[in-house]
């Protein structure tokens, strides 16, 4: 929400320990920029384990972005402000 740098730190964890090795940061660049991040992580879960993504800033201005459906200009579906796939692989 405002002109200046900002910094996102987004990592994985799992059953709350930080996994080592899958942090990136993310930079952004004025008060109307927008990112978007894809990783793909490949775990090994077991019954009873948890997931969590994790992201942390160094600015309370930065916020995950949202937008609902729009009719106008054009038709677009919402944006959502997070996306998580699981895939079970056997």
């Amino acid at each position: 929400t405002n002109a200046s740098t900002k910094v996102v730190a987004i990592w994985a964890r799992k059953n709350g320990s930080d996994i080592p090795n899958t942090s990136t940061d993310i930079t952004i660049e004025g008060s109307s920029t927008q990112q978007v991040a894809a990783w793909n992580f490949m775990l090994e879960m077991n019954a009873g384990d948890y997931f969590e993504l994790v992201w942390v800033s160094d600015s309370t201005t930065v916020s995950l972005y949202h937008s609902p459906a729009q009719a106008a200009p054009y038709v677009r579906p919402a944006i959502p402000s997070v996306i998580l796939t699981v895939s079970q692989v056997s």
